[in-house]
């Protein structure tokens, strides 16, 4: 009869420790009654005193810190100004072509963005290119739709859209 009074205390002193209820034994704010009677075993009799009570012990989930998410943010309009001046004054395609790849590799566009600088280019082939490159770098795919425009002939629109079904 020890051992159980012992292992009863035991069991309330963990519970009153880890339950983060303001020091309140036995107190739970989803089950009024935390305490649950010993089931009367042969000659036993059941006592009505809380301490001879068998505790019923809630697991507590613990949830580890939210992750923070990193949400792309396009480029400010001041940076993007520079880049559009810049591949504007660029001689060949094959300059502004890779003055966006560097562009293209520490920052992030909108569709309208890539609009703009689709309109700096003369020939679909490197449109289509500037266009499937900044696709994976666009905060706003679901209006990338509106980069069809852009396009002087409808072959270079349906293969970017055959490259994006793919994606």
């Amino acid at each position: 009869m020890k051992k159980k009074i012992i292992i009863a205390a035991f069991i309330a002193f963990v519970q009153f420790a880890f339950a983060g209820n303001n020091g309140r034994v036995g107190h739970d704010s989803r089950q009024e009654n935390v305490y649950r009677p010993l089931a009367r075993q042969g000659n036993e009799r059941t006592y009505s005193h809380p301490q001879y009570f068998k505790p019923v012990l809630h697991v507590r989930s613990v949830c580890p810190a939210p992750v923070p998410v990193c949400v792309p943010v396009p480029m400010t309009s001041r940076d993007f100004a520079g880049l559009h001046q810049t591949i504007y004054h660029a001689s060949f395609e094959s300059t502004k072509l890779s003055i966006f790849r560097q562009a293209m590799a520490y920052n992030y566009f909108t569709t309208a963005q890539v609009l703009e600088l689709m309109d700096l280019f003369y020939f679909d082939s490197s449109r289509l290119d500037i266009a499937k490159m900044a696709y994976p770098k666009t905060v706003d795919p679901q209006r990338y739709y509106l980069v069809n425009n852009a396009f002087t002939f409808s072959s270079s629109a349906r293969e970017l859209n055959q490259y994006l079904a793919m994606r």
